[in-house]
């Protein structure tokens, strides 16, 4: 009869068993130390024993077998490890399989190789048992609930895409058949299945139980089990913790095409229930720029470390950079050395050193030159004082501030704090690798800079004065004429700039064609002033040694900058397509990247002189003229009965061929249109403008003659009363946004950067530019930008500014913008960063207010 394990006399012999196989292992010669540890080994797992069962454990196959257990252990200790994988317990895939299912939250990288000449695809997924699942592939999130898909969004555009419009094929071409695979095969598992993984990348098919291979198991703690397939050579190899009974990777191979898939698990703690609600993670991606990689919105690295810009400043904030040495020049330039120079906002961008410096006499300075030794994290910085050759005069203390915009001047941006300098090395240049820091020239090349900017002509001017030569002779001396060519530029002087820019063009080309396009201001303005001329045979043969370098020029070179804004400055002057084409000597309109753009730039907008489209209205015009030959003009409005104009062609109010003070109107469309035109006409919102039900719908179409004195307003009104059309004008309350200006010193406007895509969470819907950026245009393309896409009540921005929106005396439209160029987009994020964008740069806030209007209705006479 089988003996029971604490028998006494059993463990005698089992006591003289192991001391008998001890002693024949090591031959006799172990030492006494050696001796003694198998002894305490023998004793712990002895006791383990005690308190096991009667029934030896999983894997042995007899009493006998789990006698030995103790010997191999204790010889494990003397003379190696390799018979623990001979003797020690396998792990079943029963068992693999229902630790598996009890998990309550995994996630796991995959890679998918198709073709082995190609990269892997990598997908990513979290699922918690609950069936919530956020699955990651080619730059877009998937999030599903029990196998039901939530929505799909791309990373780089941060917008959802619409999956239920797509075909199959379309599914196909972005790559979206793996991810949504995985979503149905989640669907189909009430709980976490090993085994319906390896279906599903064994194709589905049979496979056969998973069987132990020791082989790749040489680990201690790892087990390996084989997948085969009787169908096909596939194979599936995955390796499991052995204590935790966990699979913790798995390997699919074809060996008839190399095509293969690794997934590697990790038994995290769960993610925030944010990380998979659809209306966070979209708003989460459209607050987070691109750059700093929207994909990972909401997840946490679930060792707990820093996974994103926002908990590296969480963790960290700001710091001071703290000073380590500092100069000053003989004419006045300071530097700074600085230790633990790097800092980083909230949103990642990173900033160095301090930024900015002050003086105990108010003067003020341009930070010109900064230079990080990111092994080190030292700084060096150099600042230059705007009195610069110009009335500086030498202080006795400086205030050094960290700022988090040095580069930006016209954001806040966010003060880290400041510390007083009161010593530093005298008549010293800057260590390296800044060496001797500026030089004179660059040191009043960026001073003077700052100076046109602000349009400060008189510094301006007693710079330049400073500037000894010729233009011919040396390049701080045509610096000096190109600056003054700009500065009247500004100022609107055209016959200062013609002279100028042709004395300076012809200076330049006798050095070389070549040599005069690294100085686009002196083209541009040349050209410039000929077309406005009407000299265009004069502009013709200045550009015609440039033809060749404009027509192949590849974009962001200097050659194409200049040729697109020649096109701008040649629509500016109403030359139309072939005006423009027989200028640069080939077929410069009908270029992609002139097309391109004007689409970016829409304030440059076609205009009807100059735009191909409106031939067959200006010909139709031309028609209609004629008839008033030998006539007596109408004095107020004439509806001529003519031939309509065809309403699939573009029209609009024009002036009336060889008549001085007519004009001639198309009045087409339906009642609605007509009555927001009317609208307009009468400085009424076009948003209030109604017509009564008798009129929905209802397309009209006429021709108006009439003088200039009388106006459009006039000609739509007649119109309506001929047509048996009663305008009223009535007076209503409506909600509007009310701009207004804290009277602070606005910025030059050429330092005012406008936001980008990343800051707008999507591409801007409306980006405009050029010199005539007022507030009053800027605050139109800010609501333009609302309400595009916008259902509801359109925004109404009420400027009560005061910024001015023409020049007055002594003033040019550079003084007046507040920009050269901005961008807008839709939605609550980019609304509020337009916002900020105004508040930051300019002290322009919006409050919303209820404010009187009047509306407009068109009804039937009774």
């Amino acid at each position: 009869m089988r003996k029971h394990l604490t028998d006494p006399e059993w463990e005698s012999q089992q006591d003289r068993e192991a001391d008998l196989a001890l002693r024949r292992l090591v031959g006799g010669d172990a030492s006494d130390e050696m001796h003694r540890a198998a002894g305490r080994q023998f004793e712990r797992v002895q006791a383990q024993l005690r308190r096991g069962e009667e029934t030896p454990p999983r894997g042995a196959a007899s009493a006998r077998t789990f006698r030995l257990i103790p010997l191999v252990a204790a010889v494990l200790i003397l003379v190696g490890g390799w018979f623990f994988f001979v003797y020690s317990p396998k792990l079943t895939w029963a068992e693999v399989r229902s630790t598996f299912r009890q998990v309550p939250f995994f996630s796991a990288s995959i890679y998918i190789t198709r073709d082995p000449a190609k990269p892997s695809e990598h997908v990513e997924l979290w699922m918690a048992r609950d069936g919530r699942l956020r699955l990651h592939q080619g730059g877009r999130v998937f999030l599903a609930n029990k196998g039901k898909l939530l929505g799909v969004w791309d990373a780089a555009s941060k917008k959802r895409i619409d999956i239920t419009v797509l075909t199959e094929l379309q599914r196909r071409d972005l790559h979206m058949d793996e991810a949504l695979a995985l979503v149905d095969l989640f669907a189909d598992m009430n709980a976490f299945s090993i085994d319906a993984l390896l279906a599903h990348f064994c194709g589905r098919q049979t496979i056969s139980p998973p069987l132990p291979n020791a082989e790749p198991s040489v680990s201690r703690g790892i087990e390996a089990f084989d997948v085969t397939n009787d169908a096909n050579p596939e194979w599936m190899r995955v390796w499991v913790l052995k204590e935790a009974g966990l699979p913790v990777r798995f390997r699919w191979w074809d060996p008839r095409d190399g095509e293969c898939s690794e997934m590697l698990f990790d038994y995290m703690r769960e993610q925030p229930a944010e990380a998979f609600d659809p209306d966070a993670l979209a708003a989460a991606m459209l607050a987070r720029p691109a750059h700093k990689n929207p994909l990972y919105a909401l997840l946490l690295e679930p060792g707990g470390q820093l996974l994103t810009p926002e908990d590296l400043f969480e963790a960290n904030g700001y710091h001071m950079p703290e000073v380590i040495e500092a100069g000053r020049t003989g004419d006045g330039i300071v530097w700074i050395k600085s230790g633990k120079s790097e800092n980083r906002t909230p949103q990642g961008v990173t900033f160095y050193g301090f930024g900015r410096i002050n003086d105990d006499l108010g003067q003020e300075y341009l930070r010109h030159s900064m230079t990080h030794q990111t092994g080190e994290n030292v700084g060096i910085e150099c600042f230059i004082p705007l009195d610069y050759r110009d009335g500086y005069r030498k202080p006795s203390r400086y205030e050094l501030t960290c700022w988090s915009q040095p580069e930006i001047r016209t954001v806040a941006g966010d003060v880290v704090g400041s510390v007083t300098l009161t010593e530093w090395k005298e008549e010293t240049p800057p260590p390296a690798p800044l060496g001797a820091g500026p030089q004179d020239q660059a040191a009043v090349k960026a001073v003077i800079t700052e100076w046109v900017c602000r349009e400060n002509w008189e510094h301006v001017d007693r710079l330049l004065a400073t500037i000894p030569g010729e233009a011919q002779d040396n390049a701080m001396a045509l610096y000096r004429e190109e600056t003054r060519l700009d500065k009247w530029s500004l100022m609107g002087r055209d016959d200062e700039v013609l002279a100028l820019a042709k004395s300076l063009h012809e200076i330049l080309t006798q050095v070389s064609q070549a040599d005069a396009l690294q100085h686009p201001k002196v083209v541009e303005e040349y050209v410039k002033q000929l077309v406005k001329r009407n000299q265009l045979e004069q502009a013709q043969r200045v550009l015609a040694p440039y033809r060749d370098v404009f027509q192949t020029a590849e974009d962001m070179t200097t050659a194409s900058r200049i040729f697109l804004e020649l096109i701008r400055q040649c629509r500016d002057a109403l030359l139309d397509q072939q005006k423009i084409d027989a200028l640069f000597g080939f077929s410069a309109w009908s270029l992609p990247r002139v097309q391109d753009y004007f689409k970016m730039f829409p304030q440059s907008g076609i205009t009807v002189e100059s735009d191909p489209r409106y031939d067959p209205w200006r010909a139709y015009v031309r028609d209609v003229a004629k008839r008033y030959e030998g006539h007596t003009l109408p004095q107020a409005v004439d509806f001529p009965n003519v031939t309509p104009f065809d309403t699939d062609k573009p029209a609009c109010d024009v002036s009336l061929p060889g008549v001085d003070g007519y004009r001639i109107a198309p009045l087409r469309g339906t009642w609605e249109t007509l009555a927001q035109s009317l609208a307009r006409a009468r400085d009424v919102d076009p948003d209030l403008a109604r017509v009564t039900p008798g009129l929905q719908g209802t397309r009209v179409e006429g021709l108006a003659v009439f003088p200039e004195s009388v106006g459009y307003k006039a000609a739509l009104t007649a119109f309506c009363a001929r047509n048996g059309v009663r305008v009223e004008e009535r007076s209503v309350s409506r909600s509007v946004w009310v701009a207004r200006y804290d009277g602070r010193p606005l910025p030059c406007w050429r330092y005012v950067r406008p936001l980008t895509a990343e800051e707008l969470g999507s591409e801007p819907v409306c980006r405009v530019g050029g010199r005539t950026m007022t507030a009053r245009s800027v605050l139109d393309y800010f609501a333009m930008a609302i309400n595009q896409g916008n259902p509801g009540e359109k925004v109404v921005i009420v400027d009560e500014t005061g910024l001015p929106s023409v020049p007055g005396e002594n003033q040019s439209w550079g003084s007046i913008c507040l920009s050269y160029s901005n961008a807008f987009g839709t939605g609550d994020v980019a609304t509020q960063k337009a916002k900020d964008w105004f508040r930051d740069n300019f002290g322009i806030t919006f409050s919303r207010e209820v404010r009187p209007f009047s509306a407009l209705t068109l009804s039937p006479n009774s």
